[in-house]
């Protein structure tokens, strides 16, 4: 690679050999040149590291790096560690670029005050089909330390997604991800907001996010095939508890034991769609959370009267928690 150039584009891959070719090519045919392309290969068991080593022969600017299979969030984490740009990117490997990404975000954030900027992404399906687009209703949008956490709860404008935004490589100077988790974009955006100053979001649809089926993230899906448990959403509750750790003593605390609660209640039903095992495994973790957390449904206005009826007799009804079977 000659020099270092002005964006770092992190794309962590694995087993994504049938989008991975138009993921890769939809950087290289950018309207803006000056970037490098870390392609992180997590230990893909079918023909990505190929496609992969075939794009870095043919151009420069790609950096492969294979790695033994360790997940999403030390994927990201390798190429935070190893990016030289002036600005970082991340790129989902199913995922595509529309040909004025690059130039759209870094025209914004270059010679300006922001931390990051976002665009606004289009839903496809497998087949690269639009489905849907979120509208915000504003063109623009700027966010700042004093207002951020109250637009971030009270709105959708943030994302908790890192990948349709630019950022200054100074916010993630000391910034990793938690690893091992899923939903760990969730958990990282509250850690990224704590620390910008200010921040533009924009409704210029740029990015092109694949929704496939079967996806464990893909929760609230539709298909039922998405509403069947999998052990690893308990990594919702690490994820909200990490959360919560962050925001302690802020008047946004309660708003996340809410959640644990919540999820506890609902992860606690869905787990009767598991394997026993998994059953098993899944519920001594629940049981643990919701142990922690129980006396907040008994503190004056974080919940009504209502919603803790609701969270006591889903988790007791039917399955009853505490009877020391575990």
């Amino acid at each position: 690679m000659q020099g270092k150039k002005e964006i770092s584009i992190i794309v962590p891959i694995y087993n994504v050999e049938k989008y991975l070719g138009q993921c890769i090519q939809s950087v290289l045919d950018q309207t803006f040149s000056d970037f490098e392309l870390i392609l992180i290969d997590d230990g893909s068991t079918d023909s990505s590291l190929e496609i992969c080593d075939k794009y870095a022969n043919k151009d420069s600017r790609i950096r492969v790096i294979h790695k033994e299979n360790k997940g999403l969030a030390a994927a990201r984490n390798t190429g935070l560690n190893l990016c030289e740009g002036r600005y970082i990117c991340f790129l989902d490997s199913d995922d595509y670029l529309e040909k004025d990404y690059l130039e759209y975000l870094y025209r914004k954030i270059e010679n300006s005050n922001y931390d990051f900027v976002s665009c606004t992404a289009n839903f496809v399906d497998e087949d690269g089909k639009f489905i849907k687009r979120n509208d915000y209703g504003v063109n623009e949008f700027e966010i700042n330390k004093d207002n951020v956490f109250d637009i971030y709860m009270k709105s959708n404008i943030i994302e908790d997604v890192v990948w349709n935004k630019i950022y200054k490589k100074e916010v993630f100077k000391d910034l990793r991800y938690v690893e091992g988790l899923i939903y760990e974009d969730s958990e990282m955006i509250i850690r990224l907001l704590k620390r910008i100053k200010k921040a533009l979001f924009t409704k210029a649809y740029k990015y092109n996010y694949r929704i496939r089926k079967g996806s464990i993230l893909n929760y609230q899906d539709s298909n039922m095939e998405n509403k069947k448990f999998h052990i690893k959403k308990i990594d919702l509750l690490m994820v909200y508890e990490l959360i919560l750790r962050e925001l302690k003593g802020t008047k946004y605390e309660n708003g996340y034991i809410r959640q644990i609660l919540f999820t506890c209640s609902k992860l606690w039903s869905d787990s009767r769609f598991s394997t026993t095992e998994e059953k098993k495994k899944s519920r001594k973790v629940i049981k643990k959370y919701y142990k922690n957390y129980k006396k907040y449904l008994f503190h004056r206005g974080i919940f009504s009267l209502k919603e803790k009826c609701y969270i006591i007799l889903n988790i007791y009804i039917g399955d009853i928690l505490f009877q020391g079977k575990d």
